[in-house]
């Protein structure tokens, strides 16, 4: 099953610790900016594997992201989780909300699908893998720029289980 970056943003890690609670609304990242403003008009319940389910109203919502955003280019770069030898590359990131990634642990799994999004002024990505043993495990990751680190979710599609997860730039 398909999710959007919109359908599975959780509160985790950093996030979590800080307190504060990160709920997407309905904006999904392949919508044309009409599109988005549309999506934002109405109430969005939002539901994650494994964790709670929220319901968004519309007045929080966000402006749709705008193609000559450049604050997406900090995903570009190769990333290291902090538990192991799993990598994910960002190569990519298109104004439209997609990025083209590859993901390791440590050979090559596929990526089936690469998602970012500006929300409330926090930068989030979405990395859907889709690969033998890895049939829709999902990575949820916020960018924390005062620690150029990814932190969130990585959501074990076989097991059915959520991890917090935090990845650094691999220098």
């Amino acid at each position: 099953m398909k999710r959007s970056l919109s359908e599975t943003l959780v509160k985790s890690g950093k996030i979590a610790v800080t307190a504060l609670s990160i709920i997407i609304s309905g904006i999904s990242c392949n919508q044309s900016p009409k599109g988005a403003k549309e999506a934002a008009t109405k109430d969005t319940l939002i539901s994650t594997p494994g964790r709670e389910t929220v319901m968004r109203s519309a007045d929080t919502a966000t402006a749709p992201i705008k193609p000559e955003d450049t604050e997406q280019q900090k995903l570009k770069g190769r990333w290291m989780r902090s538990d192991g030898d799993y990598i994910i590359e960002v190569f990519e990131v298109s104004g439209d909300g997609t990025l083209k990634a590859g993901y390791y642990n440590p050979t090559s799994i596929n990526v089936e699908k690469g998602e970012w999004i500006i929300q409330e002024e926090k930068l989030f990505m979405q990395v859907i893998l889709r690969d033998v043993n890895y049939p829709g495990s999902t990575y949820t990751l916020q960018y924390v720029p005062e620690d150029d680190a990814l932190t969130g979710n990585y959501f074990q599609a076989v097991e059915g289980i959520n991890y917090d997860v935090l990845f650094t730039r691999k220098k």
